[in-house]
C-alpha cells in the first residue's frame, strides 16, 4: 500500500473545554522504513486506536480499492459507527470517475477530498535604489519557506530571461530578471551564474506563485524566488535611469500573504480522487484545504505540499473544535459536517466556470466551520444521500429537521444542481480527468416548497429526486449529483447532497479493483472490454 504517509490520532483530555495538544495526541506508527506498508500494519493502527478509545481517527493513508466492502474499508466503517473516523479521499484524481479508495470506501468513514488553497505564502523584502526610491516587495519560493537569513546586498538585473542567462556574478550578489518558459535543461543555466540569490519577475502571464520549474539545486544559492510581474517594470525604469539597485531581506520578517491569481484557487485539487465508490456510495464525503498548503514536513520544519493527506488533518481538527465547544458527538458532527458545507464552482481549463462541480469529485463541498459550530439547524436525518444506479434506485427520501433556535423558524426549501459528467467512454471504460460534461442536464425534485418548525421542534420533509430528462437513454453513464436546499428566515442554510448514476452497474464490468475481462481484436489489435 502506498500514496499517503501518516497515521495521526487524537484522544480527548479529560476534559475537551481543557483540551491541550501536549496529552491529547497519539500517533501511531504503520510504516516501517519504506514508502510503503501492508493492508494489515494499517487496520493494526486503526484498531489500535480504536480499541485506545480515541476521540477523532485521522488516517492519512490508503489504496486505490473503491469497495465498502473491502476488509480495510469495512474496518473502518465499523470504527465509524463509535467515533469520528476521518480518512484521505486519495491523490488519484487524474484516473478520473469511480476511483475511490480503501479505507476511505467506509460507510461511516468520512473521506476528505482537497481543495486548491486560496491564498500564497510569500515574504517580504526590499528593494532600495541609488535615487532614493524604495519599492517593497513579496518573493515566493518553491516550498514556501523564507530565507533564514539576514541580507543587505547588490543586484544586477538581468538583460535576458532566465533560461538564458549567459553572465556570472558573485555569491554574495543578487540577480533580478525575467522569467522564461524553460524547455529540457530548464534554469539549469541560473544554478551555475555564481549569484547567491536568484529573483525572477513573473512574465507571460504565468501567475505570481511557487514556482515547480525544473531548477537544478546547487548549495551555492540561497535564495530561488518569484516575485511580482510589477517589480521588474520598476527595476528597469530604475537601471535605464543609470541608478544601482539594493536588495534587503531581514530574518526576521513576517509573512506576506496575499491572494492567488491561479486559475482553479479555491476549487477542487485537481489530483483529488473522485467517487462514487464501486458500489455507488457517496464519495468523496466532504473537501478541505490541500492544494499548495502550508504544513508540518519531514526534518522538523514547514512547508508547502499537497495531497489529499493534509486536507484530512483540516478536518480532524475541525472536529476537536466541535467536540471541544459543541458537544462530543461523532453522529452530529458528521451530520453538520455535510449539511453546512459550501458548494464550489468548476472551471477545469481555468477560465470558464461549467458550473458547480460534480458531488463525485468535491463530496457536499468545502468545510464551513463556522457554520457547523455555529448552526442552530440541524439535519439528524442522512446527512448525504446515494440514489445508486437506476437497478438499485429509491428516488424518494425523508429529510428530518431539527431547530434548536428559541424561534420558530421557516425553512423555504429548493434545489441546486451540480453539472452531470459523463461517467465511462464509448468502450465503457471510466473516464479520466476532466470527465465530458453533457450540457443543460440537471436532476430535479419534488417536495414542498417550504416548512415551518417551531423552537426545539422536528419536521419531516419527503424529496423525490428525478435524473436529468435528457440523459435517460445515454450510453455514457450519466453521473448527476446537487443539493436539496432549506434557506430558513433565521439566516441558516442548510442542504442535504446527493448523486446517483443512470445507469445498470451491474451489467457494467470493467471497473478498476475488480477482476477485468477483455477480449483482444486481431484485426485492429485493441482490447475490449
Amino acid at each position: 500500500m502506498t500514496s499517503e504517509t501518516l497515521v495521526a490520532l487524537f484522544h480527548s483530555a479529560p476534559s475537551m473545554h481543557e483540551f491541550s495538544c501536549a496529552d491529547s495526541i497519539i500517533r501511531y506508527k504503520v510504516f516501517e522504513c519504506s514508502s510503503s506498508t501492508t493492508n494489515d500494519l494499517v487496520m493494526k493502527g486503526m484498531l489500535t486506536a480504536d480499541a485506545d478509545d480515541c476521540d477523532i481517527i485521522s488516517v492519512s493513508i490508503g489504496s486505490d480499492t473503491g469497495y465498502h466492502n473491502s476488509l480495510m474499508s469495512m474496518v473502518a466503517d465499523r470504527i465509524g459507527q463509535d467515533r469520528t473516523i476521518v480518512i484521505a479521499a486519495g491523490n488519484s484524481g487524474e484516473t478520473g470517475v469511480f476511483y475511490a479508495s480503501s479505507p476511505a470506501s467506509g460507510r461511516q468513514a468520512i473521506a476528505v477530498g482537497s481543495t486548491n488553497s486560496k491564498q500564497v505564502l510569500g515574504w517580504p523584502a526590499t528593494l532600495q535604489s541609488s535615487s532614493g526610491d524604495v519599492l517593497d516587495l513579496v518573493y515566493v519560493t518553491v516550498d514556501g519557506s523564507k530565507l533564514n537569513d539576514s541580507v543587505n546586498t547588490q543586484v544586477t538585473v538581468g538583460a535576458s530571461d532566465s533560461c538564458n542567462y549567459g553572465a556570472s556574478g558573485n555569491n554574495d550578489e543578487a540577480l533580478l530578471l525575467p522569467r522564461g518558459i524553460c524547455y529540457g535543461q530548464g534554469y539549469n543555466t541560473l544554478s551555475t551564474s555564481g549569484f547567491g540569490y536568484v529573483i525572477m519577475w513573473d512574465t507571460y502571464d504565468q501567475g505570481f506563485y511557487y514556482p515547480t520549474e525544473e531548477f537544478s539545486p546547487s548549495e551555492d544559492i540561497h535564495l530561488w524566488a518569484v516575485t511580482n510581474s510589477s517589480v521588474g517594470t520598476w527595476a528597469i525604469d530604475q537601471i535605464s535611469r543609470g541608478y544601482a539597485l539594493n536588495l534587503t531581506i531581514t530574518e526576521d520578517a513576517d509573512t506576506a500573504v496575499f491572494q492567488s491569481d491561479r486559475p482553479n484557487s479555491g476549487e477542487m485539487s485537481y489530483f483529488s480522487s473522485w467517487g462514487p465508490t464501486f458500489e455507488n456510495d457517496f464519495s468523496p464525503s466532504i473537501s478541505a484545504p490541500g492544494g499548495a498548503v502550508y504544513g508540518c514536513f519531514p526534518g522538523n520544519e514547514f512547508a508547502i505540499s499537497s495531497g489529499t493527506s493534509f486536507s484530512t488533518p483540516y478536518i480532524a481538527g475541525v472536529a476537536a473544535l466541535f467536540y471541544a465547544h459543541v458537544k462530543k458527538d461523532h453522529v452530529e458532527f458528521s451530520q453538520r459536517l455535510h449539511t453546512t458545507a459550501t458548494s464550489l464552482v468548476t472551471s477545469p481549463n481555468g477560465k470558464n466556470v461549467m458550473g458547480i462541480a460534480s458531488l463525485a469529485q468535491q463530496g457536499a463541498g468545502m468545510v464551513d466551520a463556522v457554520k457547523l459550530l455555529g448552526y442552530s439547524t440541524v439535519v439528524t436525518s442522512d446527512s448525504k444521500i446515494s440514489l445508486n444506479d437506476t437497478d438499485n434506485r429509491i428516488s424518494t427520501h425523508r429529510v428530518t429537521l431539527v431547530n434548536n433556535g428559541a424561534i420558530e423558524v421557516t425553512y423555504n426549501i429548493s434545489h441546486e444542481s451540480a453539472v452531470t459528467i459523463e461517467a465511462r467512454d464509448q468502450w465503457w471504460y471510466p473516464n479520466t480527468y476532466y470527465p465530458p460534461v453533457i450540457a443543460g442536464a440537471s436532476g430535479s425534485i419534488l417536495a414542498p416548497d417550504s416548512i415551518t418548525i417551531g423552537p426545539g421542534a422536528t419536521g419531516d420533509i419527503d424529496v423525490t429526486f428525478a435524473p436529468p430528462d435528457n440523459v435517460l437513454n445515454s450510453t455514457f453513464g450519466p453521473l448527476w449529483s446537487g443539493k436539496v436546499l432549506f434557506g430558513g428566515d433565521n439566516g441558516e442554510l442548510v442542504s442535504v447532497p446527493y448523486m446517483g448514476v443512470e445507469v445498470s452497474t451491474y451489467n457494467w464490468t470493467p471497473l478498476e479493483g475488480a477482476p477485468l475481462a477483455f477480449r483482444y481484436d486481431n484485426v485492429d489489435g485493441y482490447l475490449y472490454p
